[in-house]
């Protein structure tokens, strides 16, 4: 019923089809009465939809996808001020972890109108998540200290196989290693989305209305969070940041907050600066230090 993967090559071309999926999701509608469904067209996973609910069927290629998004989404629910998707069925088809989740009113923040009232409620959002209990989620994600540790390691490979300028790797990298203190935990870790950006975040009526896709939350220190919001929220608008880490309860006058910032947005795991230069954050061209403080941390 369902297409069999070994890798992610096996999957891109079949991403956006319907035919692999379809039987597949058939079965959900008739196993949990969900009604018509049609493709979502967007996320990593497998995703249709109607009115009501999403189904996500997460790939086997990434077997704790699913299990942590039904347990960080079962953990925030009704502790948040905005609201998170409830989880109304889960299980698994054919070795493909599934979720049936509520649909969730408002548009992604990418169509929005965006306001400094509005990136103030998404930091005060962050700050809400710091308070949620984590007892039980201990085990989403590798340790901490480990993951910085690879994070460190990696990030001037990967960057450069993006094909990030030379001049601005040359110029992240003593940035990043007189940040290296900041990014190992202070105190208790705290639950992160760890993915906060354009498209997970709804707003309706100049409200932050909800925030979904939990596939990649984990434990870890704060600062990890802010890197998804000043790479695709709040860039190149210093009212949008300035609004947004007042919200998160940052002190903006703090000399090691951009530098701190910055360095997230380069060791990201999903930080692909070359791309964010080009899709994202427009003219003027992004190519080295002071050009990328200009687009993610303007007004700092």
């Amino acid at each position: 019923m369902l297409p069999k993967l070994e890798q992610w090559s096996d999957y891109a071309p079949l991403r956006h089809q319907v035919a692999p999926f379809a039987a597949a999701m058939g079965e959900l509608q008739v196993r949990h009465a969900l009604g018509p469904l049609e493709p979502a067209g967007t996320g990593t996973h497998v995703v249709w939809w109607n009115e009501r609910l999403v189904v996500k069927l997460f790939l086997p290629l990434y077997p704790l996808d699913g299990p942590r998004e039904g347990a960080v989404a079962r953990r925030l629910q009704g502790r948040l001020p905005v609201a998170t998707p409830r989880v109304l069925h889960e299980g698994t088809l054919e070795g493909w972890h599934y979720l049936v989740l509520e649909r969730l009113p408002g548009v992604p923040w990418r169509h929005a109108a965006p306001s400094p009232a509005l990136a103030r409620q998404l930091g005060e959002l962050t700050q809400a998540m710091r308070a949620v209990p984590i007892g039980g989620l201990e085990s989403l994600g590798e340790p901490w200290a480990a993951f910085v540790a690879d994070q460190e390691a990696s990030w001037l490979a990967r960057q450069r196989s993006y094909g990030t300028p030379e001049t601005l790797l040359a110029q992240l990298e003593p940035l990043v290693a007189r940040t290296a203190g900041s990014r190992r935990q202070q105190g208790p870790p705290t639950l992160l989305h760890a993915d906060l950006h354009w498209d997970h975040v709804l707003v309706q009526d100049d409200r932050v209305t909800g925030i979904f896709d939990f596939g990649d939350a984990r434990l870890g220190h704060a600062d990890y969070e802010h890197a998804a919001v000043i790479c695709f929220v709040t860039h190149r608008r210093p009212e949008l940041l300035a609004a947004y880490l007042d919200g998160a309860g940052l002190d903006r006058a703090d000399p090691t907050l951009a530098d701190r910032l910055i360095s997230w947005a380069a060791l990201h795991r999903y930080g692909n600066l070359a791309w964010m230069a080009d899709q994202v954050w427009g003219e003027p061209r992004v190519v080295d230090l002071p050009g990328l403080r200009a687009a993610i941390t303007p007004g700092l």
